[in-house]
């Protein structure tokens, strides 16, 4: 059966000259106005001086941008954005939950579900860059177990009235937080990454798989494997949602239905924000008429 086009997200600024209240708000605004399903930011809280390599996603290994470049927290650029905007979703495209204690990161993401009424969507990853572990203290070794954990643990935060944590990384004395989020424990937890870990990881707890940098046709050659993981955990595969990030080249039509082809749902754009709003705006514009998004 012929699928039809995915949803379309589309990342908001989160680095560079545009990580301002008014270019964020603006920029949500458009994407709502356009037709787009969701709007996304990125994570990072601090990047070592001196770069020395381990970007996964260059050949050089090298970060394209500068440590001192303004990085925007990703919950405080959606709480803005969703104060900006009225029913399109928001999400994190990732998250390094490793990072943080998910006690807090569950307290923060209910609260921001119940202010935009249940618009909240966490995409979750390991992280990659070990000198930012060192700088907020926190392993970098354990980084993909305690992230696997750390879900389970905020799952529980928004399910249960008496919460109970006892595992490899999280134990605690029974306790109660409030408010849970307008969507519970359903709110989604999209899991990136394609390694093996991460795919398990996404196939035991998440809510999606949302690998970045895969081409159609890689992103179909990954999929018998995350099957597997889904069926040994005792899922099936509807449960999870599709997605792709970091697609490295522009998303036309004919790119998402490639994607929508091998089984993708919810595909996130990028939009060119190294120059002015004014040429944002019409960046974001480009995308929306190069997928055919009704607006």
């Amino acid at each position: 059966m012929k699928q039809g086009l995915p949803r379309i997200g589309m990342h908001i600024p989160r680095r560079g000259a545009l990580v301002t209240g008014p270019g964020v708000a603006a920029i949500a605004r458009l994407s709502e106005e356009l037709g787009f399903d969701s709007l996304w930011a990125g994570d990072h809280i601090a990047f070592p001086w001196e770069d020395k390599g381990g970007y996964p996603y260059t050949e050089s290994g090298k970060m394209f941008w500068s440590a001192d470049t303004p990085w925007a927290d990703p919950l405080v650029s959606l709480t803005w954005a969703g104060a900006a905007t009225t029913s399109i979703k928001l999400g994190t495209s990732i998250y390094i939950l490793a990072l943080r204690s998910p006690i807090a990161v569950a307290k923060t993401l209910s609260t921001i579900d119940v202010f935009t009424n249940g618009r909240m969507i966490l995409g979750v990853g390991a992280g990659w860059l070990e000198g930012e572990f060192d700088i907020v203290g926190q392993s970098f070794k354990d980084r993909g177990s305690r992230t696997t954990e750390g879900i389970r643990a905020m799952k529980a935060c928004w399910r249960d009235d008496r919460i109970e944590l006892t595992g490899k990384h999280f134990n605690f004395p029974a306790f109660a937080m409030e408010p849970k989020p307008v969507q519970g424990d359903k709110l989604p937890v999209f899991c990136g990454g394609f390694s093996d870990p991460a795919m398990r990881r996404a196939a035991e707890v998440g809510d999606g798989w949302m690998p970045s940098h895969l081409k159609p046709d890689q992103y179909a050659a990954k999929l018998p494997k995350l099957r597997e993981y889904v069926e040994r955990a005792g899922r099936s595969m509807s449960d999870l949602t599709l997605v792709v990030t970091g697609l490295g080249q522009p998303l036309t039509y004919d790119l998402a239905m490639r994607y929508a082809d091998v089984g993708v749902s919810l595909i996130l754009a990028d939009a060119d924000y190294n120059g002015s709003l004014d040429n944002a705006v019409a960046s974001v514009k480009a995308v929306a008429k190069s997928v055919r998004l009704a607006g």
